[in-house]
Order: structure tokens, then sequence, then C-alpha cells
């Protein structure tokens, strides 16, 4: 589980410097809710063998 969230983070923190460096305070918030619904799904996916089955139903 360690892995990949450092990879999601890796994955996003060069997206969210630019956009900080560029002033977009949207984008930069836009990417920071993305990462962290990312690293909230994958840290569930860990805890519970019903999310992941009902995540397999869709």
């Amino acid at each position: 589980m360690t892995e990949q969230i450092e990879s999601i983070q890796s994955q996003y923190s060069d997206r969210i410097a630019l956009a900080e460096a560029e002033n977009n305070a949207t984008l930069k918030e836009q990417l920071i809710a993305e990462r962290d619904q990312k690293i909230a799904d994958i840290t569930q996916n860990f805890k519970s063998d019903e999310y992941v089955e009902e995540k397999n139903k869709k």
C-alpha cells in the first residue's frame, strides 16, 4: 500500500507544483483533491474487502 500511495503522490507532485508556480489555485486544488481521492480509495481497498467487492460489481 505504501508504494502505491508514494506512486500517486509522485505522479501529482510535479503537476501540483506547476499549478502553484503558475498561480493557478483552482487547478492546484483540483489536483490535490484528485490525488487525495485516489489515496483514500487505495487505503480503503486495503481496509475493506466489502469495498473492493462493491467496486468490482460496477
